[in-house]
């Protein structure tokens, strides 16, 4: 037995697309060195048989020359002929699980598609594979390739990642409230100038009763192996101040808080717009937290350079103001604006690539709307109203 040829790529994409379209990716090989009967399949098949394998085809690459038309050249001179490579088909075998005898020489193409239906399920999040994490693609493996031949020592395993356009994203263990949302990255990327808009739809007031003030907390996610493990950048609403301020937990930085404005009786009236901005140094870390009022900045937290990491990924909660505060609102509504430079996905769990998190020590009766599988995008946005 020997061992397989080497393969043109070590996953495939089959993108993001709706129900009722169809996608295409193949893969090649280098030349066999040596006669092998293969066969391909689709294994570990998350998306219950919208991805199968179309065909197997064996080929090889002949030159053939080319005559150029007379007159051709820049100047209208007459080239000379080319050798061009062109593959050339040997036999072809169609799925769902092709079989093909190739011969020393020759290279094989396999050819996948993916076609989800209304009811194809969701596929989760990016995990370890094989201790990696997929380079550019946000979700996970929706199945394997796997190409195998008697002939050879062991089987070739390519993942395919795939992902279902507008299909909604399962909400958290915890569902979508108070203090447990989605979480937004892109493929354990560093996310780069991270912001968050609120804009109130509802007046946001405290119920009778109730501790007093409001908080809006982008909760942000530090790769492993970072020092911070959870990274706090918030706005809240206390004794009619609103203030800015920037939390790193386990490392001990809390930043002294910024001032940015009052309003009487802790109330949020209609049309308030308050928005969260990072910004980032030249290798990915987050540097500042700017805070802003209706469009207004109020100021900005510089982040130490013993404190930088990057952040990639984030969720963002409405809750008590701070030290743990539980709130109960009688009124308040509205919508969630996310932007990041180069997108973000939504998922329903931290991703592991991510230091873990206990979770925000507030809570409130705020719940969040659902929100939907996409491609990397910027902007998202989500709502966010009252338990009922």
């Amino acid at each position: 037995m020997g061992a397989a040829p080497s393969f043109s790529a070590t996953s495939l994409n089959c993108g993001v697309i709706a129900p009722g379209e169809t996608s295409t990716a193949f893969v090649t090989s280098a030349v066999f060195s040596a006669p092998a009967t293969v066969t391909a399949s689709i294994s570990g098949d998350a998306t219950n048989g919208a991805l199968t394998v179309l065909s197997m085809t064996s080929f090889i690459i002949k030159d053939e020359v080319e005559f150029p038309e007379a007159g051709e050249g820049p100047h209208g001179e007459n080239l000379k002929p080319v050798k061009v490579p062109v593959q050339i088909t040997i036999q072809s075998s169609t799925g769902p699980d092709p079989s093909l005898s190739v011969e020393p020489g020759q290279s094989i193409q396999v050819n996948v598609q993916f076609a989800p239906t209304a009811s194809t399920p969701y596929i989760p999040p990016t995990v370890f594979r094989n201790g990696q994490f997929p380079p550019s693609n946000p979700y996970d493996s929706a199945a394997v390739l796997v190409i195998e031949s008697e002939s050879w020592n062991e089987s070739v395993m390519i993942p395919i990642t795939a992902a279902v356009l507008g299909q909604q994203v399962p909400p958290p263990n915890n569902g979508l409230k108070s203090g447990s949302n989605y979480v937004l990255y892109n493929a354990c990327n560093s996310l780069i100038d991270v912001s968050v808009t609120i804009s109130i739809e509802q007046a946001i007031v405290n119920a009778p009763g109730s501790p007093s003030g409001v908080g809006f907390q982008l909760n942000a996610y530090a790769p492993l192996g970072a020092g911070s493990v959870w990274l706090q950048y918030f706005i809240f609403l206390q004794g009619g101040n609103l203030q800015g301020g920037v939390e790193y937990w386990n490392t001990h930085f809390p930043a002294p808080l910024i001032q940015m404005g009052s309003f009487v009786g802790d109330t949020l009236p209609v049309g308030t717009e308050l928005k969260i901005a990072l910004n980032n140094d030249s290798v990915g870390n987050v540097a500042k937290a700017n805070f802003y009022v209706n469009k207004v900045k109020k100021g900005a937290i510089a982040v130490p350079t013993a404190f930088l990491v990057p952040v990639i990924g984030f969720q963002f909660n409405v809750v008590g103001p701070i030290n743990d505060a539980d709130v109960t609102l009688s009124t308040g509504a509205g919508k969630i604006t996310y932007e990041a430079s180069g997108g973000l996905v939504v998922i329903p769990t931290l991703p592991q690539c991510a230091n873990l998190s206990t979770g925000t020590g507030e809570a409130a009766n705020t719940v969040y709307t659902p929100m939907f599988v996409s491609w990397p995008q910027s902007p998202i946005t989500q709502n966010f109203n009252l338990a009922s």
